[in-house]
Formats: C-alpha cells, structure tokens, sequence
C-alpha cells in the first residue's frame, strides 16, 4: 500500500498538480485547427502519435505542392496528388475521430502526471 502523504506534502501537491494538469478545452483548441498535425496529441503527451499524425499531414502536403506544380499542365489525374491527398485525408479523419477521444485522452494523461507527482512527492524530489 502507499504512504500517505502529509498535509504539506498534499497541499505541494494541489499546487504542482493545478499546474501541469491537462485541460479539456486546450485539448480541443488545439485539435480543431491543428488537428491534422497532431498539436493536441503533443500537448497530451502521444509524441509517438503526434509525431507520426505530423509526418503523415507534412508529407501529404509536400507530395501534393510538389506534384502539383509540375503534372497539373501535363496530366488531368496525377497519382502523385491522389497519394498526397489520401495522406492528407487519413491524418485530418485522424483528427476527426480524436474529437470523440480527446476526454478520455486528457483523463489518461491527468492521471499520469497526477501518479509522477507523488511518486516524486514520496521519493522526496524536488517537483
């Protein structure tokens, strides 16, 4: 079982916690216009994910600004811009479907930062 902590050590921890604690609507702030780039998965702690959602919308969008400038003239469909268009889309319906999951993200998150607290608090570290 773990120690309880002191009064002090609580009220440390109320004032470090209220700092770090992820909010809801920063979380939706972020996705709405930057979703597709993973801004709100960054700010929840997913660096993994965010970082994957950022390659996917960067790369879509360089393939379909470089294909665009030279096939448009040449070709009516270009594969090229097809392919940047569907990476774009998979990372913006990404986007989409984390509207419904950005709760339970922001729980998940609060969480943690709430157990690294007083695991830090016990330990006696610095927060």
């Amino acid at each position: 079982m773990a120690q309880e902590l002191t009064w002090l050590q609580e009220r440390a921890f109320d004032f470090a916690y209220d700092g770090r604690k992820r909010k809801i609507w920063l979380a939706y702030l972020l996705a709405m216009p930057l979703g597709g780039l993973g801004a709100h998965r960054f700010y929840l702690g997913r660096g993994r994910s965010a970082s994957f959602m950022l390659l996917l919308c960067a790369a879509g969008l360089s393939l379909t600004a470089k294909l665009a400038s030279r096939e448009i003239a040449a070709y009516p469909v270009s594969w090229g811009l097809v392919l940047g268009a569907v990476l774009m889309a998979a990372a913006w319906s990404w986007a989409i479907a984390d509207l419904f999951r950005v709760p339970g993200m922001v729980d998940r998150a609060n969480a943690a930062i709430e157990q690294d607290l007083r695991a830090r608090i016990r330990a006696g570290q610095r927060i």
